[in-house]
């Protein structure tokens, strides 16, 4: 009798301590699929109601080995990579009728992407003149480009404490010399 007692009354499987993770597999897909249409890790977070801290927090506990994160991170890793894939493939397709635009996508979503449009040069005691190298073709921008880097060799070897680089100004089109 007391073996039946005691298995009547034996404890029941240990729970997981706290609540349950609000990763469910509908909302992974929702986030991955954002991910993969180029949205950004916080924009498809707040799209999925969650804050971008607790997305981030999934990830490193996927990456930590915690094997209830692990596919999601890998996968997350995977849908930034189809995303950029997918803009670029817009960029390429864009760039016959507007590649500014695309471009513009591009840089914003990834920061290395980022074109520089602008040069701003400080010329005592004129002050301060700016390029918009927009208006620039590309022999230009290459004379630009190598007067810059010879002049960058010259401060980091420390030859130089500063540096003349002669540019000549070029109208912009449309405008009078």
């Amino acid at each position: 009798m007391a073996a039946s007692a005691a298995r009547r009354y034996q404890s029941p499987a240990p729970r997981p301590i706290g609540r349950p993770s609000k990763l469910t597999p509908a909302l992974q897909r929702r986030i991955l699929g954002d991910i993969r249409n180029g949205m950004s890790l916080r924009d498809a977070a707040a799209a999925a109601g969650i804050s971008t801290s607790t997305l981030t927090l999934w990830r490193q506990k996927g990456l930590d080995g915690e094997r209830a994160y692990s596919d999601f991170a890998a996968r997350s890793e995977r849908a930034v990579q189809e995303g950029q894939q997918r803009l670029i493939r817009i960029v390429a397709r864009g760039s016959k009728d507007d590649p500014r635009l695309a471009l513009e996508v591009l840089s914003r979503r990834f920061p290395g992407w980022q074109a520089k449009q602008k040069l701003e040069v400080s010329t005592p005691p004129a002050g301060p003149v700016t390029w918009d190298l927009t208006l620039l073709d590309d022999d230009e921008l290459a004379f630009v480009e190598a007067k810059l880097l010879k002049a960058r060799r010259q401060l980091t070897a420390g030859t130089e404490t500063q540096v003349t680089i002669d540019v000549p100004v070029v109208p912009a089109k449309g405008e009078e010399p």
